[in-house]
């Protein structure tokens, strides 16, 4: 159902927008954080430095379904069922780049690497495929789990406004 709705969140920007061709990038990730925030009253997800950045249609969706997709695992496997937590959520543009770090101060991965073969990491992976980005994973136990996702800035523009931080 998460899927769906990230789908719908993605179509609901697009309706937003002045040209039906472009989405502003923070606020579909404003909104997705928001949307996602109620999945665990616990933990909160903090958004932090949002850039203006409008993202054609083509690749907001994917990016739209491929952050779903990490902030659900985040919030289903970072922290023990009914503690809270922290997720912070950031995008930057720099050097042409558009940079999403997904991070959490949860449980962190094993010490011994497993292959992430959950759907939601093959989602992922094969929408940053889709987008020619980049997905890369860091983490410890006990000191949580940091996603970056690299989308190159040539598909992107800056966007003409202010950014909306939650």
């Amino acid at each position: 159902m998460l899927r769906v709705d990230s789908v719908a969140d993605a179509h609901l920007a697009l309706q937003q927008s002045p040209d039906l061709r472009v989405i502003a990038a923070d606020r579909m990730i404003a909104d997705l954080c928001a949307r996602l925030a109620v999945l665990d009253p616990a933990v909160t997800i903090r958004t932090e430095r949002l850039a203006p950045v409008e993202l054609h249609a083509e690749q907001a969706i994917p990016l739209g379904l491929a952050l779903s997709e990490i902030l659900t695992n985040a919030l289903r496997h970072a922290f023990p069922p009914g503690a809270g937590g922290v997720i912070g959520v950031r995008a930057t543009a720099v050097a042409s780049v558009l940079e999403i770090v997904v991070q959490d101060g949860g449980r962190g991965l094993p010490a011994e690497p497993t292959p992430q073969t959950g759907l939601g990491s093959i989602i992922v992976r094969a929408l940053a495929a889709q987008l020619d980005a980049e997905v890369t994973t860091a983490s410890a136990p006990g000191a949580g789990t940091t996603v970056t996702l690299r989308l190159p800035l040539a598909q992107c523009r800056p966007a003409a406004r202010a950014s909306v931080a939650a």
